[in-house]
């Protein structure tokens, strides 16, 4: 198996379509642990489908990060449910593992990224009609941001207004730490890089310090 560098100062994102990795569902399958299998069983049809290819490939990726055999990942999670790598012979995961990563779905798209040196969040989202946006963007950007958007047509406000979100998610995420997190010092302090993951799409990264570089990596193989 080839192993994928990581070099200190790059967030590596990966995009992968659910449609396309559909057809890949029974060997993402078979790396799946005994605990994720069953979580599968709790959920709905399309859901288990989506849960399949998104934890799946995330083992893959990470088995060519680490040189952990996919079935052999092991996960701890944060208080709010974010995910961390255990290194084999851990009983629990370290404060500063050697693979950072997170990631995001939304409709057919899901990006998984990964970084050696930093906590990251990964958001994107698809550019569509938000109701009551209004609202939302005058509580989480600002009133002057919120009139900002208001003077704009309707396309363009959309897609600032997913922009502006998947910021301001990425930032969360890069903390673990749920939105009550949001005006937190260390929240407020990350900094964040955009990128377009599909047509039609946003998607941002966060992560402390402003001394790193997005690199888009393509579908994974």
């Amino acid at each position: 198996m080839t192993s994928i560098e990581l070099p200190s100062g790059e967030v590596q994102l990966w995009v992968v379509l659910h449609h396309e990795a559909d057809v890949r569902a029974a060997i993402l399958e078979k790396t799946l642990s005994s605990d994720e299998l069953e979580l599968r069983e709790r959920i709905g049809p399309d859901r288990a489908r989506r849960f399949t290819t998104t934890r799946g490939t995330l083992r893959l990726l990470l088995s060519r990060y680490t040189g952990i055999d996919a079935a052999a990942i092991r996960f701890r999670y944060g208080p709010r449910g974010k995910p961390f790598l255990v290194e084999p012979g851990a009983t629990i995961a370290p404060a500063h593992p050697r693979i950072q990563f997170n990631l995001s779905d939304s409709s057919d798209v899901v990006v998984f990224g990964f970084a050696s040196d930093r906590q990251i969040g990964v958001d994107i989202e698809r550019v569509r009609e938000v109701e009551r946006w209004h609202a939302i963007a005058k509580r989480f950007y600002g009133g002057e941001a919120a009139k900002e958007l208001s003077k704009l047509g309707d396309d363009e406000r959309r897609r600032q207004f997913i922009a502006r979100w998947v910021r301001e998610e990425a930032r969360i995420k890069a903390t673990g730490q749920g939105i009550w997190s949001r005006e937190s010092p260390e929240t407020v302090a990350l900094f964040y890089k955009s990128f377009q993951p599909a047509p039609d799409y946003y998607g941002a990264v966060a992560g402390p310090g402003s001394d790193w570089i997005i690199r888009l990596c393509g579908t994974p193989g």
